[in-house]
């Protein structure tokens, strides 16, 4: 099982539940459902679980896009235009 995209999708205690009945084999997660993980947490531990700290989208080519994104919202946001990528506060 691979997790590289939102934590809160898992149910992480069904995850372990299925890792330690054999369900699952192995599992390699690189978000979580409590960012950063905590430290007590037994998907640091578990033999069957690779966690990784958040860093799926660490590439060069995702970074770069990531970086042109803001740049293009920015420059959009100064010229008055409406950003490509904008986020609703009123929604959180």
């Amino acid at each position: 099982f691979v997790n590289g995209s939102r934590g809160a999708i898992v149910q992480e205690a069904a995850l372990l539940d299925a890792l330690d009945s054999g369900q699952l084999r192995a599992a390699g997660l690189d978000v979580f459902a409590v960012e950063p993980l905590p430290q007590h947490s037994r998907l640091r531990t578990h033999p069957k679980v690779t966690p990784l700290p958040h860093i799926g989208s660490a590439t060069h080519e995702t970074r770069r896009a990531m970086a042109e994104l803001a740049t293009d919202n920015l420059l959009k946001g100064l010229a008055g235009q409406k950003p490509v990528a904008a986020f609703d506060l009123s929604k959180v």
